[in-house]
């Protein structure tokens, strides 16, 4: 019986967020085709384990793309990105690239990029910022979340979530 009324409250919970007006969301073909830059949220992009100098950085993308990453910090100097591993089970139209980078420094933003060659396009697909981690501070501040969507149709949702946690200010979130 828990199992059924699990599954009749995760099916409700999936409708409650379709029947958003998706209209303004999606773009005819031709105004993709033309685009060279994207709205952050277009992938699924998580930050695991990261160090004083160093993260792994999970991002999930159709299995027919070979993207470019790019990370810069706030003077606009880049770092290597080492795709380390891609993770890839058919029959699935999805794959985990997993890449790290190393050499950073504690205390700066940095922004990753996500760029697609098709057809020598270069055309930014996604742009995400992130930090490392203080391993010195001894009174680390941490914000424990499950589910964590970052898919842009679900803005109305998620923003008013993640302002909150804006505003508690946690050093990482698990």
């Amino acid at each position: 019986m828990f199992k059924i009324c699990l599954l009749f409250a995760l099916t409700l919970m999936s409708f409650s967020c379709v029947h958003t007006n998706q209209t303004k969301l999606f773009k005819k073909a031709p105004e993709y085709t033309k685009a060279k830059e994207f709205k952050s949220g277009k992938l699924i992009i998580i930050q695991g384990p990261t160090s004083s100098t160093e993260s792994n950085i999970n991002i999930l993308s159709p299995v027919l793309k070979k993207y470019i990453y790019i990370v810069k910090d706030e003077q606009n100097k880049t770092y290597e990105v080492e795709q380390y591993d891609t993770i890839h089970t058919p029959p699935l139209h999805w794959k985990i690239d997993k890449i790290i980078i190393k050499g950073l420094a504690p205390g700066k933003n940095y922004s990753l990029v996500v760029i697609d060659e098709f057809r020598n396009s270069k055309t930014q697909v996604d742009q995400r910022s992130f930090a490392t981690l203080n391993t010195q501070d001894n009174h680390v501040r941490f914000a424990y979340a499950s589910c964590m969507a970052d898919d842009y149709r679900f803005n109305d949702v998620i923003d008013p979530m993640w302002e909150q946690m804006r505003k508690q200010n946690p050093d990482m979130i698990i």
